[in-house]
C-alpha cells in the first residue's frame, strides 16, 4: 500500500455528500474486464487526508485513492479487498481496470474512487465532452482527451463540476499547462475535473499480460476477451488456442507458456464446445465446435488469468452443389438441375439451382454413310 502522504489545494467544492450506492447507477459491472486483462496498475490521488497516514481508511476528501485495477486491492485474485485497502479479506472486490495501450490508441475501462465511484475512461462514457475530442487517447507518450466520474454525471450544462468530466490535458480547458505523460512504463502529471486535481504519478502500465492466441503466439491472432468479446467458431471444426505471455497482441513480443485451461459452461454460457487434451497444465489446446452457443475457456497461470468466448455457429452444409455429383456429371455444361435437399441447421428442406459439369457437343449434323 502506498506509505507517501501527498496534500493538493483542490479548485473547486467537493462534492462528495452522497451514498456510494449511486456511483453503480448506468454501469454494467458483468462488462467490465478482469483486472489481469487491463494494463493500468497503481493508484492516482486527488484531495487530502484528515489524517495523513497514507492508508486508504475513508478519511480521505475529494476522489480520495483512485485505483486503476483490481488487483491493486486484490493481489491474490480471489475476488475480496485485501486489508491494507479496508477490505479485511471480507469486502468482495469487483474486477475493474484501465486498459493503456502500449502503443497510440484509445484508453477503455474504469478506476474506482471508494468516495466518488467509477471512473470511466471508455469512449461511449465520455460523448457529449465539454470541448475538443472527448476519447481518452495515448498520442506518443501523452494521454490526451476525456475521463467521467459517472456518479457526477446530471441533464445539467458544464458548471459545477463538470458534469464529472475529467479533462486529461491542458488544451481542453485552459492555458495554464498541465496534463499527463509517460516515461516508459510509468505515468505522471495532473488531470483536473470539476472537484480538483488527479495526480496520476502512482500509475504504471503492465503490458505484460496473458492473453489467448489462435495457431500460435506470433500468429496476430488474438482471441481472449481483453481483445474480441467472443469469436466464431462452426460447428465441427476446430482451432489450435495458445497460452502466451509477454508486452505484444499475439506478434513477436508473446511467447507461449504452460497453463491451466478449463472450460465454463455455466449461464449465460453451454456446453458447445469439446477441449482436448482434458489433462493440466498445456501450453495449447485444441477446441471443436459441438453444439451451437457459446462457451468460456479460462487459462491461467499464476495470478494471471484469461478467457476465451467461442459462439459456435452453424453453417449449412447440405445446401452445397457438388460438382461431382452424379446430376453433375449428367447435366450438360451451361445447364442447370435442382438440387433438393435438407438445410443442416434448420432442417427446413430447400432446393437450389445447381450448374452442370459434363461436356456436351452441340456442333454435330447426322451424315449418310460413305460407301
Amino acid at each position: 500500500m502506498k506509505t507517501n502522504k501527498k496534500q493538493f489545494l483542490l479548485f473547486g467544492n467537493f462534492f462528495i455528500g452522497f451514498f456510494l450506492v449511486f456511483a453503480f447507477i448506468n454501469i454494467d459491472i458483468s462488462s467490465v474486464f478482469a483486472g489481469i486483462q487491463n494494463s493500468a496498475r497503481g493508484f492516482g490521488w486527488g484531495g487530502s487526508e484528515t489524517n495523513s497516514d497514507g492508508v486508504m481508511n475513508n478519511n480521505e476528501s475529494g476522489p480520495g485513492w483512485i485505483s486503476f485495477n483490481s488487483l491493486d486491492c486484490d493481489s491474490d485474485n480471489n475476488g475480496y479487498k485485501d486489508s491494507a485497502c479496508g477490505g479485511g479479506g471480507f469486502a468482495q472486490s469487483y474486477n475493474y481496470g484501465v486498459n493503456i495501450p502500449s502503443v497510440d490508441g484509445n484508453l477503455s475501462g474504469y478506476a474506482w474512487s471508494d468516495n466518488v465511484g467509477w471512473i470511466s475512461f471508455n469512449s461511449t462514457d465520455v460523448a457529449g465532452c465539454p470541448i475538443g475530442d472527448c476519447s481518452a487517447k495515448r498520442v506518443g507518450n501523452t494521454i490526451v482527451g476525456w475521463a467521467r466520474i459517472l456518479a457526477l454525471r446530471s441533464t445539467g450544462s458544464f458548471s459545477g463540476h463538470l458534469d464529472g468530466f475529467l479533462s486529461l490535458n491542458t488544451k481542453n480547458l485552459t492555458s495554464i499547462p498541465y496534463g499527463v505523460s509517460i516515461t516508459g512504463n510509468t505515468l505522471a502529471g495532473y488531470a483536473w475535473s470539476g472537484i480538483g486535481w488527479i495526480d496520476f504519478s502512482g500509475v504504471s502500465i503492465d503490458n505484460n499480460m496473458l492473453k489467448i492466441c489462435q495457431g500460435s503466439c506470433t500468429s496476430g491472432v488474438r482471441r481472449d476477451t481483453g481483445y474480441v468479446s467472443t469469436f466464431a467458431l462452426p460447428r465441427g471444426s476446430s482451432v489450435n488456442l495458445f497460452a502466451c505471455m509477454g508486452t505484444g497482441s499475439c506478434n513477436g513480443d508473446d511467447v507461449s507458456v504452460s497453463a491451466t485451461w478449463s472450460e465454463i459452461s455455466t449461464s449465460p454460457y453451454s456446453d458447445a464446445v469439446d477441449k482436448s487434451p482434458v489433462d493440466n497444465p498445456q501450453t495449447n489446446v485444441w477446441i471443436e465446435g459441438k453444439n451451437v452457443g457459446s462457451e468460456k475457456i479460462n487459462a491461467s497461470k499464476d495470478s494471471y488469468s484469461a478467457d476465451a468466448v467461442a459462439q459456435v455457429i452453424c453453417v449449412d452444409t447440405a445446401g452445397v452443389c457438388d460438382d461431382m455429383s452424379a446430376d453433375a456429371k449428367n447435366t450438360c455444361s451451361g445447364k442447370q438441375y435442382t438440387l433438393n435437399y435438407t438445410d443442416s441447421c434448420t432442417g427446413i428442406g430447400s432446393s437450389k439451382q445447381c450448374d452442370g459439369q459434363r461436356y456436351c457437343d452441340f456442333n454435330w449434323k447426322e451424315t449418310p454413310p460413305s460407301f
